[in-house]
């Protein structure tokens, strides 16, 4: 008898490995035990999703605070607040019909409920998966035992059917495969930031300045590059490539190779229009710390002063389904001259791994 149960432990264990319903399976408990690891599974696995979602839901609204105080928009703020209040109370998204008139607001509440419902119509279809083969598996088994006479055991098969076909969890799951198939094509919206906290754009697209022309880069070759002196008012302003509108990220990272020799200039970098740092070198290729507003700007030297800028804004600076304006502008006039260079490198998003 001992032998006869590890036997089956062991089948059932390897009928949960392999992902299905087999002819492993040895009576109904050893189905349902299979049925009920991965039903488990499915809902753990969205419970953390969803999880993921309301923080990053929160941020969102921190975010939208400071830009708006920022901009002096007190109504703005008090309502973001006033959301933030109602979130902590109930740890729950807006219904759609409480979705707020600031189109600001509205966009963040929006975006993340069309988040919210794929993550849902994801689980419930891979619970109607689950129950179809779950059910043709004890469809199998009930007339098995039919043929061999069980009939006590096929009716409790029977009954187990029965059970989960009627219960709300399979029902509502019925329901969304259902409207999957009935519903119109509809582009699922990608939770960028839900499940990947940053989003990295190319830094550069196109650019002006004060002064351009052909430079030898840390390539080793001679490319387009655009620099400041450290005169007054010389600038280098560029566009990044276009940043996609249906981000959820909590930060945009943007990425461009250039060159500096800053030790005694006064430089100052903005983006979209807003003062963020004014640049530090200790040395060529060792930039101080810059942290503004929740933006960090960071350097990795290829060659001396020569190499990768990484900077990292919040979401509520960038401007969705747009391409973000970066300028570099000297502040005074040093005694030594130095400069600000910035190559036109298009191809860096693999080099976003150096600053890991």
């Amino acid at each position: 008898m001992k032998t006869d149960r590890v036997t089956k432990i062991v089948l059932v264990c390897l009928l949960m490995l392999a992902g299905g319903f087999s002819s492993l399976a040895l009576d109904l408990n050893s189905y349902r035990a299979v049925y009920e690891k991965r039903l488990n599974a499915i809902n753990d696995n969205y419970a953390v999703e969803r999880t993921v979602v309301l923080k990053q839901y929160k941020a969102e609204l921190d975010d939208l605070d400071l830009k708006l105080r920022k901009s002096g928009k007190l109504d703005g703020v008090l309502e973001v607040r006033e959301e933030v209040k109602r979130f902590m109370e109930e740890q729950s998204l807006p219904f759609a019909e409480d979705v707020s008139e600031n189109r600001m607001l509205a966009d963040i509440q929006n975006l993340t409920l069309k988040v919210n419902e794929d993550l849902k119509s994801t689980r419930d279809l891979k619970i109607y998966e689950l129950w179809k083969q779950y059910d043709a598996a004890l469809d199998k088994h009930q007339r098995e035992l039919t043929v061999r006479n069980k009939l006590q055991e096929a009716v409790a098969v029977r009954s187990e059917r029965e059970r989960v076909k009627e219960s709300d969890l399979i029902k509502d799951a019925c329901k969304s495969a259902v409207e999957s198939v009935t519903k119109p094509a509809v582009k699922k919206t990608e939770p960028m930031g839900l499940l990947k906290k940053d989003l990295e754009i190319e830094g550069f697209d196109k650019a002006e300045a004060s002064n351009s022309g052909l430079y030898t880069t840390y390539r080793g070759s001679r490319s387009g590059a655009f620099w400041a002196y450290s005169e007054k008012g010389e600038y280098v302003e560029w566009e990044t490539a276009k940043v996609p509108s249906n981000i959820m990220a909590r930060k945009v990272q943007f990425i461009w190779a250039g060159e500096q020799n800053t030790e005694q200039g006064q430089f100052a970098l903005s983006f979209n229009g807003e003062h963020l740092f004014d640049l530090k070198f200790k040395k060529r290729g060792d930039l101080s710390e810059c942290f503004s507003s929740g933006a960090a700007l960071e350097f990795k030297s290829v060659n001396g002063g020569k190499g990768l800028f990484r900077l990292s804004v919040p979401l509520s600076m960038v401007d969705k389904g747009k391409k973000q304006t970066v300028r570099v502008e000297s502040q005074s006039s040093a005694p030594v001259k130095c400069w600000f260079m910035l190559y036109g490198f298009d191809d860096l998003k693999d080099e976003f791994q150096k600053f890991r």
